[in-house]
């Protein structure tokens, strides 16, 4: 049951009625046991460090979100993107994050640790599940690399050269694609190195100062 229960305490000389969720107690208790931990987060979790959840968001934004805008208003969307990057980077991670990194990395949960059990060290025994785009998991070291982001995340870039291929390779099917790839993916296809020109990640300070006006491209197809 979800409701509140009474507890009688002694404390000091006398007996104090204490009121608290009795699920909250229980929950503490199988964190303090726990030696693997998931922890799935949304808008909510984004909510707390003053940055404006999903549903809150303008228009814009939504139709934003659909990569095909890109290939009809490639300036727009590159400095809308842009402008929410600076946003994502301006703002600090609320206290709550801190408080995961105690648990995890600094011991506060005295089970998550590597060294426990018969497993490989390598496998960490925390993951982090985000549908949030604000990268704010990936200013600590400890979630930099057990943290997945099914968004992705707006302050990385990967060149937009290749947006109109499959990880096969082939073509994406559509008469959008079509243009696209018609129009942009001139140097994609002179690359000397495709998979290296899909796997590249353009970074922040790379783009910050530049107008936009044209699609961002990587080292291999510069």
């Amino acid at each position: 049951s979800a409701k509140t229960k009474e507890y009688v305490v002694a404390g000091g000389e006398g007996l104090e009625i204490v009121s608290f969720d009795s699920i909250i107690w229980r929950a503490s208790q199988a964190l303090r046991k726990c030696n693997k931990l998931l922890i799935t987060c949304g808008a909510g979790f984004s909510a707390d460090s003053g940055l404006a959840t999903y549903e809150s968001m303008p228009k814009e934004y939504k139709d934003f979100c659909n990569p095909l805008r890109m290939i009809d208003s490639l300036s727009q969307f590159q400095q809308f993107w842009l402008r929410f990057a600076k946003e994502y980077n301006r703002v600090q991670p609320h206290l709550g994050y801190f408080i995961l990194e105690r648990w995890c990395k600094d011991g506060k949960l005295e089970n998550l640790s590597k060294k426990n059990g018969k497993e490989s060290q390598d496998i960490s025994p925390w993951w982090i599940y985000s549908s949030n785009v604000d990268g704010h998991f990936r200013n600590f070291d400890c979630f930099k690399e057990t943290t997945c982001e099914i968004h992705g995340r707006a302050t990385e870039f990967r060149c937009a050269h290749s947006i109109g291929y499959k990880d096969n390779g082939s073509e994406r099917e559509g008469v959008a694609w079509e243009e696209w790839n018609t129009a942009s993916s001139s140097a994609y296809s002179r690359s000397k190195n495709q998979k290296n020109c899909k796997e590249s990640k353009i970074s922040f300070s790379e783009i910050e100062n530049d107008s936009s006006s044209s699609i961002s491209r990587c080292k291999e197809c510069s």
